[in-house]
């Protein structure tokens, strides 16, 4: 790895975009948690909360980070502007938080998927940033790119989601733990795996999107 991509990794847009990821993710854990208690007892809008408003929120939350980190996340240091790419079709921006959104709802439901949440976000996070790349191989009007990462990338990614549901699972119950202690309540491990989960499995959508970047680092440099 180049000492031009480490300073990209380290950039200061790319560590913000990641800071301001992980305490929005905590925020929308803990209020959506003192939401879906205040209506467990009301079926529908218990039903609501945890199938609706969470996974659109984690999208939005997603859609947020990648934004912000653009065009870092591709080991990009100059691409053209988000904007450009988001809003010079119509319909593109609603494509990508429906396509995220369908996922969320589906992918729970596969037979290997559904007990394996580390899964889910990076699969969300790949097809996003599947668009994004591809929107932006248009806007560079570059004719042919790849959308598949290497064989070792995927395995890295394959192999990242059960570490990070397990460091997740160990890291939630001892900050959890003390929390507990502290407040003279119980809870807080649950809440915490949630946001340190969506935190931890940011490094798998990393490995790809800059499997797909490296693509476009000559046509820009």
């Amino acid at each position: 790895m180049s000492d031009h991509l480490l300073a990209i990794l380290f950039s200061p847009r790319l560590l913000g975009a990641l800071m301001l990821y992980g305490l929005l993710v905590m925020a929308l854990e803990y209020f959506t948690a003192r939401l879906h208690h205040a209506v467990r007892d009301v079926g529908l809008t218990a039903w609501m909360v945890e199938h609706v408003l969470l996974p659109w929120s984690r999208v939005l939350v997603l859609l947020l980070f990648l934004v912000l980190a653009y065009p870092a996340l591709f080991g990009l240091a100059e691409a053209p502007p988000v904007a450009d790419l988001l809003w010079s079709r119509n319909g593109r921006i609603s494509t990508l938080i429906n396509t995220a959104f369908v996922l969320s709802l589906l992918l729970p439901l596969a037979p290997l998927l559904g007990n394996l949440k580390g899964l889910v976000l990076p699969v969300q996070a790949i097809a996003m940033t599947t668009l994004l790349f591809h929107w932006l191989a248009l806007a560079l009007n570059v004719a042919e790119v790849s959308y598949w990462p290497g064989g070792l990338a995927l395995l890295a990614i394959l192999a990242l989601a059960p570490i990070t549901q397990s460091l997740a699972h160990h890291a939630s119950h001892w900050l959890g733990g003390h929390l507990n202690r502290i407040n003279n309540r119980e809870g807080f491990e649950n809440l915490l795996y949630e946001g340190l989960l969506l935190f931890f499995q940011v490094p798998a959508v990393l490995i790809y999107t800059l499997a797909l970047g490296r693509q476009l680092r000559g046509v820009i440099a």
